[in-house]
């Protein structure tokens, strides 16, 4: 963890260089389109000018000073941007910004995740950082990685109802080295669970049955076009077939019909080699089926 934290030393940190002191900084961070909202309360400035130092290329830029719209503008360093808003005060009030970052969620494999890194230059009472996960976005399991899948551990995890978060809360120390926060977590597409699939699984082979059977129905033929090839005693066979849903044994054909034994065997054979009818053994006897493709 402390190869991270080195690691992350250069790639993204934040600092209030023009504050002296500072009771409340809270960042939320939406890693679904890579914007920030920081708000600072602070107790004391040297200048009438706030300078926020943010480790990331921003644009959009929104700065209010005690809740009004503040004259702000960035200047980009070669770690990141740097804002400047004029406060026309040196202490007690509250700042806020609102930006968009680049880069601040990475790829590795089919893992994305997510690491930033705060430097607390200034006295701090409390720094809270929320990192706003992705819809259907989930923290990757921890036997998946080689390292925690939320940094620090003392990340809570949360939900709106929608989406995931991860909030930190911490009373920093001055200087030394910067305190790194990371989370590994499954995209929308990675996320979906077993359940899912195997739901989406079953609608698809719902409509694939229902698209079937609606075909079979309405490409079947009327079995009055297969009567205009039978003779008498074989229309006898497929009227009986009919009048009981279309299958029966031979042998119950045998004793329903007028017709004996060898000659119910002949006709049977007839039909069948005209594609009329189907048969398949069953027990001591055949089990007739009038064919599937005509209707009755």
């Amino acid at each position: 963890m402390k190869k991270l934290v080195l690691s992350l030393l250069f790639l993204a940190f934040i600092s209030t260089a023009s504050a002296t002191a500072i009771t409340h900084e809270n960042v939320t961070i939406d890693l679904d389109d890579s914007s920030f909202k920081v708000g600072l309360e602070v107790q004391e400035l040297t200048s009438e000018s706030l300078t926020y130092v943010v480790g990331y290329p921003i644009s959009d830029l929104e700065g209010r000073i005690n809740g009004a719209d503040a004259a702000c503008y960035t200047k980009d360093l070669q770690i990141g941007s740097e804002i400047h808003c004029q406060t026309n005060s040196t202490e007690n009030f509250s700042a806020e910004f609102e930006f968009t970052a680049s880069d601040i969620s990475k790829r590795r494999g089919n893992i994305n995740y997510f690491q930033f890194s705060r430097i607390f230059r200034v006295p701090t009472d409390n720094y809270r950082l929320k990192a706003l996960l992705p819809e259907d976005a989930s923290i990757v399991d921890e036997d998946n990685i080689s390292q925690p899948s939320i940094y620090p551990e003392t990340g809570q995890t949360g939900s709106d109802g929608q989406r995931i978060f991860v909030v930190w809360e911490t009373n920093p120390e001055l200087g030394g080295e910067p305190t790194a926060f990371s989370i590994f977590y499954n995209d929308t597409e990675n996320s979906r669970s077993l359940f899912q699939y195997i739901g989406i699984g079953l609608l698809i082979l719902v409509v694939a049955l229902l698209s079937y059977t609606i075909w079979s129905r309405f490409s079947k033929i009327e079995i009055s076009e297969a009567y205009e090839t039978l003779n008498e005693d074989q229309e006898d066979i497929i009227n009986l077939l009919i009048e009981n849903d279309g299958r029966m044994l031979q042998k119950d054909v045998v004793d329903s019909s007028k017709y004996s034994k060898a000659k119910v065997s002949g006709l049977v054979s007839e039909l069948v080699e005209k594609g009329v009818i189907e048969k398949e053994k069953e027990g001591r006897s055949n089990k007739l089926m009038i064919s599937a493709k005509y209707k009755y």
